[in-house]
């Protein structure tokens, strides 16, 4: 050892024992070797069998989820078609209702302009009886 090892209590010496290296405990392993009566083409033929089958598994996967996608944009569609189909003939029966009763409002109009009914509604506001109310209700609707 040299001075400066000493003064300062360190022991400075590095010698390595290369058995130290070699014997350390939970260093070296040991490794088992199984001897097979399979020959190795036989395990990488499994290996290629085994991945084609797991690639054909996704690949299908992947197929039927495209599809099932599909079908959900179509559903969807289908659903916003039928929508706006019941919007359109909502309105539609509105409008022919509005047509209708703007015909009902017409047709009454002229059947209250026609000289009879003016009559009888004139002569059951002057003499409201009864043959006057029946023959304005048979002439005017």
């Amino acid at each position: 050892m040299d001075e400066k090892g000493k003064g300062n209590g360190l022991n400075l010496d590095f010698k390595i024992d290369p058995e130290d290296i070699i014997n350390r405990p939970g260093r070296r392993r040991e490794y088992e070797v199984v001897n097979s009566e399979v020959p190795l083409w036989v395990h990488i033929m499994l290996g290629i069998v085994a991945g084609s089958i797991l690639i054909a598994v996704l690949w299908t996967g992947y197929w039927k989820y495209q599809a099932y996608q599909l079908h959900q944009h179509i559903k969807r569609a289908d659903e916003r078609q039928q929508t706006e189909l019941m919007i359109m003939r909502e309105q539609r029966n509105l409008r022919q209702q509005a047509i209708v009763q703007e015909q009902q409002r017409q047709e009454r109009t002229r059947q209250m302009a026609t000289p009879q009914c003016r009559f009888w509604t004139d002569h059951y506001r002057n003499n409201p009886d009864q043959k006057s109310l029946e023959n304005m209700r048979r002439y005017c609707p």
